[in-house]
């Protein structure tokens, strides 16, 4: 309906303006291209295309747009056109769920608050006749001018991405083929019921800057109204902003008059120079991938599990087992930090015992000494036979459990510290026919490698900052240029079943930060495949106190990885010792632990080969916790 009163007040403009002088210009070719803001209106709750999307009102986008435009004038004022183009008109809908749920390790009720997300991926050939009218100036140079007209968009592409992103809490995870996620893919394709076409109309302001006789910039801005759907089968509209920077070709019907001599001249000084207008807008910046160059690789790589710090550490004169410890089944693969896995401690040694039916436990209560704790063997019992309780109500026989007590454990820590105090008062777990963990692991890997073409675009003022920092993944680099490309490594975890994969840019400047996602296309890439890649595999092998005796249970842990790796690989042992005693003492201890587990690692090696590099690590656990510190009375074994 809007674009009949458009049509007839064009003509009768262009009718009117016909009687008028005409200018010397035949007819001027333009070619423009910038972007467009997309704003949608939409109701999809009768479309069958998209799930659970009728609450998706509203969304926002920005995409490319291009025209090439044929002008005619009519006058002196006036003149038509008819441009032809692309547009982007892509973006985003969104809605926030919530829903009730139970934690599955401590039992507690609490809210899941979930993103969803419909990302159209919107392309359109456009048409647009319309009358161009100066406002200020004459139209050859016209200052200021209005251009109006109708506008059909033509779908080029027409797809859907509809997601779902987990925003608290943290720890909650969708669980997609054995894989946890904190995003899942509810749907994806094309549109089944799009528009054959839009229809509506445009009005934008734009001004001719003059470079030479025949060539003119023309920045121009508009605004794009659909009175029509996007899909049949919903009500979804779009509005449009677009702004754009053209070159315009003049073309003469006839040479132009041979000036008359002209007249002596005059010499004026020149005027001064206009005022330099600063932008004083606070710097921000935008991230655009550009392109990826790279590779898929697959393979088996060598994983370590998390170590166990076998104890319980009590509160003083307390034998309440403390509330940071899991007491309910934990359900899910441990792949923390090992210092925050203690706290999973009791399920996994109930999940050990229970898988191994001729495994039994032996809980070993202690105190901190008669001095600080005058229980005694009392306290010490008390707190053996809450850890014993705990591990029934995981699934444990009572009558696979043995409790004793001391007054301090076996292997106690030094008495003349508060932190050897405070790890006294515990209970050693010690597991009797099975092993404590199954310590080294081959596992299925794909990861993406490459390297990918960030564009920055900076805006505000950029007095005195001479850098920008550009993330992609876990990746990062710092651009020296605020006007600069960025290169930037990828290397990222891939599904191996995957054709594509999504990248998070990140761009940051002056404390401003801009997120994009881009997606990456897999299927083309080259394929490397790896027998056995051994770059992430860091593994913590445990101490006692004041100890560089190499335990049962760690010679056990060093024979399965001499097993699982080839000859000629580099062996790096750091070793570690924790902040009891002086530095000196510390030094000599750690220095003693990477040298016994050398020792050791040659003598199993048998017919193997393998290159070792001792040192001390800089890499340590926090020594404010007893666990943390037990964590520390060890070496990092990794393999290059």
């Amino acid at each position: 309906m809007i674009l009949r009163p458009l049509i007839v007040v064009s003509m009768m403009l262009a009718i009117t303006a016909a009687a008028s002088s005409q200018s010397d210009e035949a007819f001027a070719l333009r070619l423009q291209g910038g972007g467009v803001f997309s704003v949608y209106s939409a109701d999809f709750t009768t479309t069958g295309d998209i799930i659970d999307c009728g609450e998706m009102t509203s969304g926002t986008g920005f995409g490319p747009s291009a025209q090439l435009v044929l002008e005619f004038p009519l006058s002196q004022n006036f003149g038509l056109g008819f441009g032809i183009g692309f547009a982007g008109r892509g973006g985003s809908l969104t809605r926030s769920n919530t829903a009730p749920i139970r934690d599955t390790v401590t039992g507690n009720d609490g809210v899941l608050t979930t993103e969803v997300a419909l990302r159209p991926q919107l392309d359109f050939l456009e048409l647009q006749p319309d009358l161009r009218i100066a406002l200020v100036g004459d139209y050859r140079q016209r200052t200021l001018g209005l251009v109006f007209g109708p506008r059909l968009a033509l779908p080029l592409t027409s797809s859907y991405t509809h997601t779902e992103t987990i925003v608290s809490p943290e720890s909650a995870v969708f669980t997609i083929n054995g894989e946890r996620r904190q995003e899942r893919t509810i749907d994806e394709g094309p549109f089944t019921t799009r528009s054959s076409m839009l229809v509506g109309g445009s009005v934008g302001l734009e001004s001719l800057l003059p470079v030479s006789d025949r060539i003119t910039l023309v920045p121009s801005v508009a605004a794009d109204v659909f009175v029509t759907n996007i899909l049949t089968d919903a009500t979804w509209t779009t509005f449009g902003i677009r702004a754009e920077m053209g070159v315009r070709f003049s073309f003469h019907s006839k040479p132009a008059p041979v000036a008359p001599e002209p007249e002596p001249t005059v010499v004026v000084p020149p005027p001064p120079p206009p005022a330099v207008i600063v932008d004083r807008r606070p710097p921000s910046v935008e991230v655009h991938g550009s392109s990826f160059t790279g590779e898929v690789v697959t393979g088996n790589q060598l994983r370590a599990t998390v170590p166990i710090v076998n104890a319980v550490f009590f509160d003083s004169s307390s034998a309440d087992v403390p509330t940071s410890y899991r007491t309910s089944a934990d359900g899910a693969v441990i792949d923390l930090d090992a210092e925050q896995a203690h706290s999973a401690v009791l399920p996994r040694i109930a999940s050990i015992v229970t898988r191994n039916p001729k495994a039994t436990v032996v809980l070993e209560g202690a105190t901190s000494g008669a001095t600080s704790e005058p229980e005694g063997l009392t306290l010490a019992a008390r707190r053996a036979e809450n850890v014993a309780r705990i591990l029934v109500n995981l699934g444990v026989d009572r009558n696979r459990i043995e409790t004793t007590s001391s007054v301090l454990p076996r292997v106690p820590s030094n008495q003349d510290y508060a932190e050897g105090r405070a790890e006294n008062r515990r209970v050693d777990i010690v597991v009797r026919n099975a092993p404590l963990q199954e310590w080294v692991s081959v596992e299925r890997f794909a990861k993406l490698r490459g390297v990918i073409t960030v564009l920055p675009v900076v805006t505000g003022s950029t007095d005195g900052i001479s850098n920008m920092k550009i993330r992609v993944g876990s990746k990062d680099t710092t651009v020296n240029s605020t006007t600069d490309r960025a290169q930037v490594r990828v290397e990222e975890s891939l599904d191996p079943q995957a054709t594509s994969t999504r990248l998070r840019l990140v761009g940051e400047i002056a404390g401003s930060y801009n997120e994009r996602d881009t997606t990456i296309d897999i299927t083309g890439l080259p394929r490397r495949q790896i027998d056995l890649a051994t770059e992430d595999f860091d593994a913590v092998l445990r101490f006692d106190y004041n100890s560089a005796v190499v335990s049962d249970d760690v010679k056990l842990l060093l024979r399965q990885l001499v097993e699982r790796i080839p000859s000629g690989k580099t062996i790096v042992i750091s070793g570690s010792a924790d902040i009891l005693g002086t530095d000196q003492r510390n030094k000599e201890l750690s220095e003693q632990r990477a040298r016994t587990t050398e020792q050791y690692l040659r003598s199993v090696a048998r017919d193997k080969s393998f290159i070792y590099v001792v040192d001390t690590t800089t890499d340590r656990f926090g020594d404010v916790s007893p666990q943390g510190r037990f964590l520390n009375r060890s070496i990092r074994l990794r393999v290059k």
